[in-house]
């Protein structure tokens, strides 16, 4: 689908691996020790790791003109803003 496509972002903590889909959404978080296929969100069974993956979002990142976290659309390099892919 052609289109503006969201930012996905992942992060693999040891047993936990967190995702999300845009940075607008919340992360969700899996214990991969115990659901490798990653079917069930434990994310508020433990705010504690969730914060500190948040954290380490927020500074896991190189700003350039290809990835702007203001928005939500990743850009071919050239490509001006809005045309999305």
């Amino acid at each position: 689908v052609l289109g503006k496509a969201p930012i996905r972002q992942a992060v693999r903590w040891g047993d936990w691996k967190a995702v999300r889909g845009d940075l607008d959404q919340p992360l969700e978080l899996y214990d991969l020790s115990r659901d490798i296929g990653e079917s069930t969100d434990v994310s508020a069974d433990h705010p504690d790791i969730v914060a500190s993956i948040m954290a380490y979002l927020d500074t896991a990142r190189v700003e350039t003109r290809e990835y702007d976290p203001e928005v939500s659309t990743y850009r071919y390099v050239g490509q001006a803003p809005g045309e999305g892919w």
